[in-house]
């Protein structure tokens, strides 16, 4: 397990150190691959994660929608009130 995750960081370190589209593109494409070979060795199913995540990710940002709407829009909001609405989220989301 831990090879499989010290593959993971390199993998990360070469995408950091990429400034090229089409290599960043590559070392991109390595991470996802790293991270699916992690998921597989603890019995976790990628694309079952994800579209979880992604739930999650939905259902925050339509709670952040809901607080611009009701604060005057998006023009009128700051990244701190946004940022509030989006802990707020994830503090309703982990209540039973």
């Amino acid at each position: 397990m831990e090879g499989v995750l010290d593959k993971v960081k390199e993998e990360v370190a070469e995408l950091q150190a990429e400034s090229d589209l089409d290599r960043v593109e590559s070392e991109y494409g390595d991470v996802l691959f790293s991270l699916i070979q992690w998921a597989r060795y603890k019995g976790v199913d990628p694309d079952r994660a994800l579209r979880r995540q992604m739930r999650r990710f939905q259902s925050r940002f339509s709670h952040v929608e809901d607080f611009a709407a009701a604060n005057g829009g998006w023009a009128r909001q700051d990244l701190e009130g946004m940022e509030a609405a989006w802990q707020a989220a994830k503090r309703a989301e982990a209540r039973p």
